[in-house]
This record gives C-alpha cells, sequence and structure tokens, in this order.
C-alpha cells in the first residue's frame, strides 16, 4: 500500500477518508501575510480571499514535497481534499510499474491546451481514443494535463528535483499556482506520464464549490 497524504483543507471533506488516507492540514490562509501574497501572481480582479486560498494551495503542496524529501518518503500518493482514489485494484495493478519508473505520474488531472484558448477547440475525443488503460505519455507539443489534485512521486530524489525546479522559476519571476509549475515540468520533459482512466477523481459537489470550481464539468475520470 502506497503512501496516501491528502492536502486538507476543508474539514467537512474528511469523513469520505477512511484509513488507509493520511490527510495533512493545509495552510490556513489566515496565516498568510500581505508580504506573501504580494510575492505571487494572480489573474486580474481577484479578491483577497481567492488570492489567501490560491498561495494556501500552492504552499500546502510544497510542504508535502518538503516532507517527502525530510522524511525520505517513497512511494506517494497526493490529493487535494475534493478528490478520492475511485479504483483501488488499478492503483495496486499499477503500482508495480510507478514505483519501477521511478518518475513523477498524474493520477488525474483535465486535458487542455498547451494555452488557455486553445482549450476550447481541443479535441479531447480524438486524444482519448488513442490512449491505452493504464500508463500513457503526455504529447507536450500538442497539449497538458493541468490540475495538481491527483499525483504519483515515487521517491524523495523526485521530490527534491520538483522543489528545485520551482524554486528555481521562483527566483526569476512572482510565483504561480502549483499546477503551472507542473505544466512547465512538462515542456520541459520532466514530467512525462499519467494514469488513463484517471484512478483519483473529482468529488464534482466538492469540486464544485472550491476557488476553481467554474472549471469542474464532471468527476474527470476521463480526463
Amino acid at each position: 500500500m502506497p503512501e496516501i497524504l491528502v492536502v486538507n483543507a476543508y474539514p467537512e471533506r474528511r469523513s469520505k477518508y477512511d484509513a488507509r488516507y493520511t490527510l495533512i492540514p493545509a495552510v490556513d490562509t489566515s496565516t498568510i501575510s500581505i508580504e506573501e501574497l504580494s510575492q505571487h501572481r494572480f489573474m486580474p480582479n481577484a479578491s483577497e480571499e481567492m488570492q489567501r486560498k490560491r498561495v494556501s494551495c500552492f504552499m500546502s503542496h510544497m510542504l508535502i514535497l518538503w516532507k517527502i524529501v525530510n522524511e525520505n518518503l517513497s512511494d506517494v500518493v497526493v490529493l487535494e481534499d475534493d478528490t478520492f482514489i475511485n479504483n483501488w485494484t488499478s492503483l495496486g495493478l499499477h503500482r508495480e510499474v510507478l514505483v519501477h519508473q521511478k518518475e513523477f505520474c498524474y493520477l488525474g488531472g483535465i486535458i487542455s491546451g498547451l494555452l488557455q484558448k486553445d482549450t476550447k477547440n481541443l479535441d479531447k475525443e480524438a486524444i482519448r481514443s488513442e490512449l491505452i488503460e493504464g500508463v500513457n505519455i503526455i504529447a507536450c507539443d500538442k497539449w497538458k494535463i493541468t490540475g495538481a489534485f491527483a499525483y504519483y512521486i515515487p521517491n524523495a530524489d523526485i521530490a527534491h528535483n520538483m522543489l528545485s525546479f520551482i524554486t528555481g522559476q521562483m527566483k526569476c519571476r512572482k510565483t504561480r499556482p502549483f499546477d503551472v509549475y507542473l505544466a512547465q515540468m512538462q515542456k520541459s520533459g520532466y514530467i512525462k506520464s499519467f494514469i488513463y482512466p484517471a484512478l483519483c477523481v473529482m468529488d464534482v459537489a466538492e469540486a464544485k464549490k472550491g476557488f476553481t470550481g467554474y472549471f469542474v464539468k464532471d468527476n474527470a475520470k476521463y480526463y
């Protein structure tokens, strides 16, 4: 059984998780300073509440990566708390491949255009028709996977490399959302793999209440 870490931002979302999941409290939005907010880039007209939630999300994922490094964890699944593992059998079947690959792998997400404006005209059905059940390779010259709600990290070295990449990017410009850095790592070839269909899906009712709920169309089982 892998170590399953859940970024838990909302207490009311805890009830769907059993003893197989370890809940890690998200960074409390009220503890984020104005100075910390100023270091991040936001969409125009984003409210302070929205800004705090986005920064909390970023900081919480970074803390998860540091936890993996500092505790030398291996075989780790990371989830956000509006998602859950929907197929334990498939997770068990694919786990051996994931451990052997020794690289980051998406366990869920959303297929998107390389630019936001491209997503509307992206033929997702054509993309899905070419995928196999199991590990697939992201066609990073044609589309990307967005979202950071479900991913696999095999060991502390991979987590350390991710931290190094992100902190290196942060030195050059204002901090972006965590999944933007994941998309940059796809473009750079650091992230290549994803499991299809998704092993982890969204709880649609909960996801729609989140700060990116307007993007939620379904549970994203098929990305």
